[in-house]
């Protein structure tokens, strides 16, 4: 895992990048449509999760399998439209991946932002994605 970058200038991108091998080249993940990304973690199935700016500049997570780079956050609208998922109360979107595991349920801990009575609020998650489970840490 590594980082792709077109230097100063108008525009200053960022993108992941992996490597199948050491003697590979390295495949550019791209982004979420905006200007910057960054991976977090990649497990043993060669899946990659991360953060990337949306044309708007906000984050969302990311998960990359099978050459697509997925918003969490579209993936999960699908998810609720099949009523797979229950998300906490007050949740917004989620913000970042920071890791996934090698397990079959293929899990991913990060954060989300939201708001509640209380104001804006930062959690943690745990997400679970062979059942679609979305724990509030």
């Amino acid at each position: 895992m590594g980082v792709a970058s077109s230097g100063p200038g108008v525009l200053d991108t960022t993108s992941p990048v992996v490597w199948e091998n050491e003697n590979s080249i390295p495949v550019n993940l791209g982004t979420l449509g905006g200007l910057r990304a960054w991976a977090s973690d990649i497990n043993d199935r060669g899946e990659v999760v991360g953060r990337s700016a949306i044309p708007s500049g906000f984050n969302h997570g990311f998960i990359w399998k099978n050459g697509r780079m997925i918003d969490l956050n579209d993936l999960l609208d699908e998810l609720r439209r099949r009523n797979r998922v229950q998300l906490p109360e007050g949740f917004a979107y989620i913000v970042a991946a920071q890791a996934i595991n090698n397990a079959s349920r293929r899990q991913i801990v990060g954060y989300y932002e939201g708001e509640n009575q209380d104001g804006p609020f930062t959690h943690a998650f745990l997400l679970t994605l062979s059942d679609g489970f979305l724990e509030h840490l």
